[in-house]
């Protein structure tokens, strides 16, 4: 008997080509309580090369070999579910991913604009303007490079607070 994983594609990832987004392919290595359990197993060596390709290539959001295996292993355990009547755990599993994924993406949108402010304050306290003015716009040309929705919307209102540099008056 054959068996077709279900594999979303770029399409389905809501990037239009891009490299997929992060909420798909990131799941937490603990539940909401912080508990977590470690498993550990052998593969050939090709298989460690592939995933080391897959994951230096960037162009999926794994950062590490275990946030690949957590993926491949919660996208098995739907599947086998829907190969025979064993109880689900996936939709509790889906709900920590999300909340999990939630906060990362606030964490990393928080560091941006703390890095951003950083940034911008020593290039202007160094009187070196043309060089914020510089970030400024390539920061603002990054996120309307984004795809349109809510995370797009708030680097925007975030980024306005530099609109003063993005105008010659300064």
């Amino acid at each position: 008997m054959t068996y077709s994983a279900d594999i979303p594609n770029n399409s389905a990832s809501g990037m239009d080509g891009a490299s997929p987004g992060s909420r798909e392919f990131i799941n937490p290595a603990a539940d909401s309580k912080g508990h977590s359990e470690v498993l550990g197993f052998r593969v050939p060596p090709g298989q460690a090369v592939q995933i080391q390709a897959i994951i230096s290539s960037r162009w999926f959001p794994y950062r590490t070999e275990s946030d690949l295996l957590r993926h491949a292993l919660v996208r098995h355990l739907k599947w086998l579910e829907g190969q025979a009547p064993i109880k689900s755990m996936s939709a509790q599993f889906e709900v920590i991913a999300l909340l999990y994924s939630e906060q990362l993406y606030q964490a990393e949108f928080e560091k941006v604009f703390r890095e951003l402010d950083v940034f911008v304050g020593k290039y202007l306290v160094a009187n070196q303007v043309d060089r914020a003015r510089s970030l400024v716009a390539q920061v603002s040309g990054l996120i309307d490079d984004m795809p349109d929705g809510a995370w797009r919307d708030q680097f925007r209102a975030e980024v306005s607070r530099f609109g003063y540099l993005l105008t010659p008056s300064i």
